[in-house]
């Protein structure tokens, strides 16, 4: 198991009301100031509300400029639905033309769209192998039958996480000629990913997707397994950044 695995089942938000429970149970006395505090924290993390709240602070604002032709637009990865892919055995050719995304896909969807409307010249894909599938070989596919000829796209690598991505596009900006880059990825994930990138050396112009809305709606209070999702989602993104900082990378 990959420390990153590890890290996600730690933050997972039923983890801690878990081990909460089992304090209370093997506890010798506990009185209803327990239990209600029990309550809250098992509302905090399954509301959607804390996520909203942080991810307001968290986001960072697009510096993309619209009228500007980027020569490579950078997509990092995690876009496709890995756990569909390796349950059904990943590596079957058969399955190689069979585009199934994920919760990321809007990231793909950016860059596509930029590259038929003439804001960036080439797209750069990290080649990231999970589990036995390769992410890059998917999404090379994906693009092609949209009629993105090879030409259009870069494929470096290997990268298993998001430092490993910004290293490998800073390798490959010394190789290549590079006068302007473009960062894409979700808004949660913008700010540890920027300050990747910025620690190498690099200063892409940013444009996030998949950003959430700012309203704060009755269904934000309401405990749910999305509230959860979430929550554990922010969680990550700040455990990441915190580690990344420990490290000297941000």
């Amino acid at each position: 198991m990959s420390p990153q695995e590890i890290a996600k089942i730690l933050i997972n938000p039923f983890v801690a009301v878990f081990f909460c429970l089992l304090l209370l149970l093997f506890k010798r006395k506990f009185h209803k100031g327990h239990l209600f505090l029990f309550a809250l924290l098992l509302y905090g993390v399954s509301i959607p509300l804390p996520a909203k709240i942080i991810g307001w602070n968290w986001s960072v604002a697009d510096t993309r400029d619209q009228d500007r032709i980027y020569d490579y637009a950078v997509i990092l990865s995690g876009m496709v639905d890995w756990k569909w892919y390796a349950d059904q055995e990943g590596a079957k050719p058969e399955l190689r033309c069979y585009h199934r995304f994920g919760e990321n896909a809007d990231r793909i969807m950016a860059g596509l769209q930029l590259l038929q409307t003439g804001g960036a010249k080439k797209l750069l894909l990290g080649k990231l192998v999970h589990r036995g599938v390769n992410e890059a070989e998917i999404i090379a596919d994906f693009l092609e039958h949209q009629g993105v000829g090879s030409e259009q796209y870069v494929i470096y690598g290997p990268v298993n996480n998001t430092l490993e991505e910004a290293i490998g596009v800073k390798n490959f900006s010394e190789e290549h000629q590079m006068e302007s880059l473009l960062l894409i990825t979700s808004e949660g994930h913008m700010r540890r990913a920027a300050a990747l990138f910025a620690g190498q050396g690099l200063s892409p112009a940013l444009f996030s997707v998949s950003r959430g809305d700012e309203k704060i709606r009755l269904t934000d209070f309401v405990p749910s397994f999305q509230g959860v999702a979430v929550n554990r989602k922010i969680f990550y993104e700040l455990v990441g950044y915190a580690g990344y900082y420990l490290q000297g990378e941000i």
